[in-house]
């Protein structure tokens, strides 16, 4: 004859065993990859410095960044500004440095920081 009708659902099955624990996690190499830009002696007013930017390697990820201007002084407190510490794409971190006025600095180096994971 003709298949019956399907019945109702079954009650629901006991829960199975804990499954073993999984290896621990690695984090990778972390290294931290520099580049830099040293300005000429008394830049030019209102320049714009940049960008430098810093890249890790194949095979790594960013998990951060940064940036500095050296050496710091009280004119150069005044005279230059960072204007940009940012990411930039998935693996670079990019900076850039502006110069206000003319002929009351010396040179300066604007040094971009990237933090790097190996995989």
């Amino acid at each position: 004859g003709p298949a019956g009708l399907q019945g109702p659902a079954g009650a629901t099955g006991a829960t199975g065993a804990t499954g073993p624990t999984g290896p621990a996690g690695t984090i990778g190499a972390v290294q931290v990859v520099t580049a830099s830009f040293t300005t000429p002696v008394n830049p030019d007013t209102f320049t714009l410095f940049g960008p430098v930017i810093a890249t890790c390697p194949p095979g790594t990820t960013r998990t951060g960044g940064g940036a500095s201007l050296e050496p710091v002084d009280t004119v150069m407190l005044i005279v230059v500004h960072l204007i940009e510490s940012r990411p930039v794409g998935t693996d670079s971190w990019h900076v850039s440095a502006w110069n206000q006025f003319k002929d009351n600095n010396a040179m300066y180096t604007i040094t971009a920081y990237v933090v790097c994971v190996g995989s």
